[in-house]
C-alpha cells in the first residue's frame, strides 16, 4: 500500500470520528433542551409545594391564634390588610413562611436583609418592618369576611377559604386554605380548559 494511500485512509478516519462526536454531540445538545422543560416544570411544583406549605403553616396559625384568643379569629385593621399576618406570625419559626417563594418581593426582602446584616427571625417588629419596605408583609390575604370571627359561627369551614396566595405566582394555579386547615392548590379557570 503506498505512503499517500494511508495518509488519506488516515485522514478519512480523522475526519469519519470528528463527523461522529459532532453528531453525538448534537444528539446530546437536543436531549439536554428537550430535558429542560421538564426541569422548569419540576422547579414549579417544588415552588408550588413551598407555597402550599407555607399557607398551611399560616392557616394552622390563624387557628391557633382563634384557640388563643376565645376562639375568634385574627383581625384586619383598617387600610392594613396585613395585621392578621403580624397577630398569626408570633406562632411561627421563621419570617419567610409569609412569602411565597415565586414573589419577587421576597427576592427583594432576601436582598434587603443580606445589606442590612439582620437575620430572618419572626416577631412582629421585624414583619411591620418589611411592610414598611415592600407595602406588604406578606404574599397571603386574609378572607375579610372572616377576620375576626369566631370559628364557630363559619357556616361551612370546610368551604370557607380563609386565605389566599394574592396576587396568584403559580402559573395556571390559585393557592388557598380553607377555614377548617386544609389547603388546595384550585387550577384556574384557563388551566382546567387546557389553554
Amino acid at each position: 500500500m503506498p505512503a499517500s494511500d494511508s495518509a488519506a485512509n488516515g485522514s478519512w478516519r480523522r475526519r469519519r470520528a470528528l463527523l461522529s462526536y459532532s453528531i453525538g454531540a448534537a444528539g446530546l445538545a437536543l436531549i439536554v433542551l428537550g430535558l429542560r422543560g421538564y426541569v422548569e416544570n419540576a422547579r414549579e411544583a417544588a415552588r408550588r409545594a413551598t407555597c402550599i406549605s407555607n399557607i398551611k403553616c399560616l392557616a394552622l396559625c390563624c387557628l391557633m391564634y382563634a384557640r388563643d384568643n376565645d376562639d375568634c379569629l385574627p383581625t384586619i385593621t383598617c387600610g392594613r390588610p396585613d395585621t392578621w399576618a403580624i397577630a398569626a406570625a408570633r406562632r411561627i419559626d421563621s419570617a419567610d413562611v409569609l412569602w411565597c417563594p415565586k414573589d419577587k418581593r421576597f427576592q427583594e426582602w432576601q436582598q434587603y436583609l443580606s445589606i442590612a446584616g439582620s437575620s430572618p427571625d419572626y416577631g412582629a417588629g421585624l414583619i411591620e418592618e418589611r411592610a414598611r419596605i415592600l407595602g406588604a408583609a406578606t404574599s397571603y390575604l386574609m378572607n375579610p369576611d372572616l377576620a375576626g370571627q369566631r370559628i364557630a359561627g363559619i357556616d361551612d369551614p370546610l368551604h370557607a377559604i380563609l386565605l389566599e396566595e394574592i396576587p396568584p405566582h403559580h402559573k395556571g394555579y390559585r393557592i388557598v386554605a380553607y377555614a377548617d386547615g386544609h389547603v388546595a392548590a384550585l387550577k384556574t379557570v384557563a388551566e382546567a380548559q387546557g389553554r
